[in-house]
């Protein structure tokens, strides 16, 4: 875990010490790849609820900096948990209800949480499977961790948006541009904890996932339709 204690210049001078030997050598800097805007940040968590609003609310790119400007600035007024975010010490999901609160100040917009992190996948892949309907007004929001086979240290920790199904295939409407990325899930893959299998692996947090749609969305509210009740609703 990075040391969210002292700024980065602030921290051992071998860390930034150990990339000249890589950048000095033959045929190093004809490996090199520019940074693309988002590579180096951990900010993913916000761009999935603006790309599930960009889904629902059809938001535009200036409308998503205004509000995404916004969230930066009330998140830095506290400069530890501040800090928790800019180095991937948290789970993000305290940022998330937060910046869902600004947005449906704004917007006409539901948000539900249902679950508890003890909820089997099942039931989390029916929802996330329900809400990946940007047609009818709704997405949803949901970290996951991606796990290589034999591997209980996740290769990836990200959010993304959900976007439609295809054939079995949840679709995410996803911020990354890693040519290596993961930007569909399978309930075959979707596992409910971590254990070195000998396949890949994907595990979501049901308590990070957030159930979004359009006020006067088609069909009812979530907690209608799954049993779940009227307290389920955020906002």
């Amino acid at each position: 875990m990075p040391d969210i204690d002292r700024p980065a210049h602030a921290r051992d001078a071998g860390f930034f010490a150990a990339a000249w030997p890589f950048t000095g050598r033959k045929g190093a800097r004809s490996r090199m790849t520019p940074l693309f805007q988002g590579k180096i940040d951990n900010f993913c968590a916000a761009y999935a609820v603006l790309n599930a609003m960009r889904l629902i609310h059809g938001i535009s790119d200036l409308q998503a900096r205004a509000l995404f400007s916004e969230l930066l600035l009330s998140q830095s007024r506290d400069e530890k948990a501040f800090r928790a975010i800019l180095s991937h010490g948290t789970d993000y999901v305290d940022m998330v209800d937060a910046f869902l609160g600004q947005i449906s100040e704004r917007f006409p917009l539901r948000v539900s949480a249902p679950f508890d992190a003890e909820t089997a996948c099942d039931e989390v892949w029916a929802a996330l499977a329900a809400y990946a309907r940007p047609e009818q007004g709704r997405s949803a929001v949901f970290r996951f961790r991606r796990y290589e086979a034999f591997c209980v240290r996740p290769r990836a920790d990200h959010w993304t948006a959900a976007h439609r199904m295809e054939g079995g295939v949840l679709r995410f409407f996803d911020c990354s541009l890693e040519p290596d990325g993961l930007y569909h899930l399978t309930r075959q893959i979707m596992k409910d904890d971590v254990d070195q299998r000998v396949t890949e692996y994907v595990v979501v947090p049901p308590e990070s996932v957030r159930l979004m749609e359009r006020a006067g969305a088609e069909d009812g509210a979530y907690g209608d339709a799954y049993g779940n009740g009227a307290g389920t609703w955020r906002y």
